[in-house]
């Protein structure tokens, strides 16, 4: 029956009537539609002709509301409140441009199912300020990974409280002429003390003359902004403080269950869809575009994402999140494409959730962000460009499990754990080209703070730095790639570390170095260490001395750490589990025409007349130099 209706609303001739429905058309029998609504019965169909209906309407029964067509159907909200409001069960919303209002449509419901609509320009704003506020001249005495320690320590401490739901919450400080530049940082004080715990922080952080944090969907409560004088003249400095509240949605789904949101467009909101205290949604192939904020959801359960694509958001307004989590679990984000946003995918204080085969382009910050979120499943997404931070960052989060993701072009670091996360796993995950805008960071994977980790068989591939580890214990880096980094593995200030089985290629600058020792670079006799590319020493001696005549696949002397240890045994070869990759042409055999095969292809990306998938060995969307560089390495292996 609504699959008919839409298909009608699409293509037939305004005039036709369903046989055995009960339809009402506006304006023809009603002059609006809310009039059709309160005169229609349960079950019935309220047919909306193209026009301008500037009314509020609500749906307080079962019905479908279905327009002729969305570009020009249009309900304006006449720039005031919730312009279409469903609070029945199974309502069909189909056919609208909906608009101009601070909220597009409410639903508070179940079974009900919103399609092919337009959902624009709906919100509003609130500023508050104040003026002339102090700052002294607090330089930070940390290493820059322990800025957040330093902030906690910093004088100027506001607490504020969030009363009502908003889409958007920022910050923003603004120094006066005695002031060069403020840290900035923002926390929910979850135990209403007043004092910032390093656990309250809420992941954004930012440093300026003139800078702002801002979160997506923030919850009710109470919140501490910190400022830092970073650079400061004056004695005291000067600052200006403003605190904005966005309010207003395109669609907001609230206390509702199994219910349908796809195929719309929403676009020049200040959050496009929002989702709070919901169960059973699904959310899928909707286009959001130019919206502060993309999709955001609150204490939600047992839902799916699936095909959105979120892009644009507003330039030089807001730092605006793809798609968010905040203390939702048992929700599935899979297929959706995030570009030109700010951040693409985040969870906060969220758990069980799985991200999966996403494609995250062009992200100023990360792609995807983990925040106080343990027990989580990222797999098989491609993250490229993340122009100001990282492809995949945790903090506060454990237990996750991050696998088979594609990681190229971001600027910080591939992969990032940060400030206590414990007992993850990262594993088959490719990360190439850290650092390529030349910033001065770049790395593949980075370890800060954090314990018991796990990473097993990643590709670490032409980034500034392969792997760096800093005052993080007792983590594990087991049968990786590391290949053309200029500093393949550092470990400073940290000990209890595991490295072995690890396969170190033409790493041209240092190709292990551990600054304070306590670690672990071999896994013992006979197990054996890791293979470093330009160590090629006889291996003519074998057991647990290297004092017994016979090979053993180990070079006879230890390999030097830079610093304080040493590899033990080093392989003579790359360790065996290493990926038999260059197999090309399915002859089981690396050979000259697997060669060939990528020499064809050779600076190609799709779309090229030369173009061929199959000499993309490394999945990383070009035949180039790594991908002939992996055929060659494993010339000659059936």
């Amino acid at each position: 029956m609504f699959l008919s209706l839409l298909l009608w609303s699409a293509s037939a001739p305004f005039y036709v009537r369903l046989a055995g429905a009960t339809t009402l058309v506006v304006p023809d029998e009603y002059s609006t539609i809310q009039e059709a609504i309160d005169a229609a019965n349960p079950g019935a169909t309220i047919l909306v002709r193209s026009g301008v209906y500037r009314e509020h309407v609500v749906v307080n029964k079962t019905l479908s509301l279905v327009g002729e067509s969305r570009d020009t159907t249009i309900i304006d909200g006449d720039g005031a409140g919730t312009v279409v409001s469903v609070t029945a069960d199974n309502v069909n919303v189909s056919g609208f441009r909906i608009q101009n209002g601070e909220v597009g449509l409410d639903l508070k419901s179940s079974g009900s199912i919103v399609t092919a609509n337009i959902f624009q320009e709906t919100g509003k704003q609130l500023s508050e300020t104040r003026a002339n506020l102090e700052v002294f001249s607090e330089p930070p005495v940390s290493p820059v990974w322990r800025y957040l320690y330093d902030m906690l320590e910093a004088r100027y401490t506001e607490v504020f409280r969030l009363t009502v739901e908003t889409s958007v919450l920022r910050v923003k400080v603004s120094g006066h002429n005695d002031v060069a530049q403020l840290s900035l940082g923002l926390f929910y004080d979850a135990n209403m003390d007043g004092a910032p715990q390093f656990h309250e922080f809420t992941g954004y952080a930012s440093r300026d003359k003139v800078t702002d944090v801002s979160l997506a969907g923030p919850p009710i409560g109470q919140y501490i902004i910190k400022v830092q004088g970073y650079d400061v003249m004056g004695n005291p400095g000067h600052f200006e403080r403003e605190i904005t509240t966005y309010l207003g949605y395109g669609i907001r789904v609230h206390s509702s269950s199994n219910c349908t949101v796809f195929g719309n467009s929403i676009m020049d909101n200040y959050a496009g869809l929002s989702l709070g205290s919901c169960s059973g949604i699904a959310v899928y192939g909707n286009s959001l575009i130019r919206n502060f904020e993309g999709i955001i959801a609150g204490d939600l359960v047992d839902s799916t994402f699936f095909n959105n694509t979120v892009s644009e958001t507003i330039a030089g307004e807001l730092y605006g999140v793809g798609i968010s989590l905040r203390a939702s679990s048992q929700v599935n984000v899979t297929g959706n494409s995030v570009s030109s946003k700010a951040f693409g995918i985040n969870l906060w204080n969220s758990s069980q959730n799985s991200v999966t085969e996403n494609q995250l382009d062009s992200n100023a910050g990360w792609g995807i962000d983990l925040h106080s979120s343990p027990g989580n499943s990222v797999s098989k997404n491609k993250i490229s460009h993340s122009n100001g931070l990282d492809g995949v960052r945790l903090m506060f989060s454990s237990g996750n499990l991050l696998t088979k993701n594609k990681i190229s072009y971001c600027e910080h670091s591939g992969i990032l754990l940060w400030y206590d996360s414990y007992n993850n796993t990262i594993v088959d995950n490719s990360i190439q080209r850290s650092g390529y805008q030349g910033w001065g960071h770049g790395h593949g994977v980075e370890v800060l703070f954090s314990s018991g980790n796990v990473f097993a068989n990643n590709s670490i591939i032409g980034n500034n730095h392969g792997i760096i580890v800093i005052e993080a214990y007792e983590n594990v880096f087991t049968e990786n790639l590391v290949y053309s980094n200029p500093l393949g593995m550092q470990i400073r200030y940290a000990t209890g570390n595991r490295v072995y089985h690890n396969s170190f290629f033409d790493n041209w600058g240092t190709q292990g170095s551990d600054e304070t020792g306590g670690n672990s670079w071999d896994d013992g006799y006979p197990s054996g260490g890791n293979y470093w590319s330009e160590y090629t020493g006889p291996d003519d001696f074998s057991g647990q001395y290297q004092n017994v005549t016979g090979r053993d696949g180990m070079v006879d002397s230890p390999y030097a750490i830079q610093g304080y240890e040493e590899d033990a045994y080093p392989l003579t070869k790359p360790y065996s589990t290493v990926p038999r990759l260059g197999d090309l042409d399915g002859d089981r055999t690396v050979s000259i025409f697997d060669c060939v095969i990528v020499a064809l292809a050779f600076n190609s990306i799709p779309g090229d007349p030369n173009w061929n998938q199959n000499a993309d060995v490394n999945d990383d969307g070009a035949a180039d130099i790594f991908d002939l560089v992996f055929v060659a390495l494993h010339f000659g292996e059936t």
